[in-house]
């Protein structure tokens, strides 16, 4: 029996590929329970060309008295832990085409020395400062890690990285920055085109609104920026209407 596109759009989302029976359960507790709510679980920001610096640059903006939050993308040399007296913090340093950096942390020592492993690649986000030892650093940074691939396409296509919100939840399901993406992005090229529009088309015209089809694939994986903020001006149009 061939089933609704409704139908399909509210199975369950262990039907994804990379999913399955158990991680369903931890997107289940956070209320994504079908494959229509993956859809819809927008991510949180994007990351695009126009907003990152590379580490000579960004060490720049900071030496002229820049005092704002700059993104780096580059990958782990090394790490190491430091004490002093009865504090204990972590070092991990970075390098991209054009320099080093090291970011810091005080806190949760255990966890992150876990995460950044030699030969990653993270966007490092946060506000950084040279040090007293004129070292060039961020402290506690955001972060997100992606992947090879990723970094040379964002760099040489201006394909733009979205970042999605990872709770514990999917956290303790082993779902981190480059599982959710691959998921998502599974689910996108499989179901998005059996969603069905939800404005009247006079709306849409009116309005020149991208297809809720192209604007769910626009704001998960953006085409360009100016896709990208389409798919923003929509979900504007279905806040107002629903």
């Amino acid at each position: 029996m061939n089933l609704s596109n409704e139908k399909i759009l509210e199975q369950s989302v262990q039907f994804i590929k990379s999913v399955g029976p158990k991680r369903a359960e931890n997107f289940k507790k956070i209320g994504v329970n079908t494959i229509r709510d993956l859809l819809f679980y927008f991510p949180s920001r994007h990351l695009d060309r126009t907003t990152v610096l590379n580490a000579a640059k960004a060490y720049g903006y900071v030496k002229t008295g820049y005092d704002g939050e700059v993104t780096v993308i580059a990958t782990v040399v090394d790490k190491e832990k430091k004490r002093f007296g009865k504090k204990e913090l972590l070092i991990v340093h970075f390098q991209d085409s054009t320099g080093f950096f090291e970011c810091v942390w005080f806190r949760g020592i255990k966890y992150f020395y876990s995460v950044f492993n030699e030969g990653d690649i993270f966007a490092i986000s946060s506000k950084p400062e040279i040090s007293k030892y004129d070292r060039f650093q961020f402290v506690h940074p955001d972060y997100d890690k992606i992947t090879s691939e990723e970094s040379d396409n964002f760099l040489n296509t201006g394909k733009i990285i979205p970042f999605y919100r990872i709770p514990k939840e999917l956290k303790s399901g082993n779902i981190g920055d480059l599982s959710i993406r691959r998921i998502i992005n599974n689910a996108v090229e499989k179901y998005a085109d059996k969603l069905e529009e939800t404005l009247h088309i006079n709306i849409i015209e009116q309005n020149a609104l991208l297809s809720l089809i192209d604007t769910v694939k626009n704001y998960h994986f953006p085409e360009s920026k100016k896709k990208l903020e389409d798919a923003l001006t929509r979900l504007k149009y279905e806040e107002l209407f629903y």
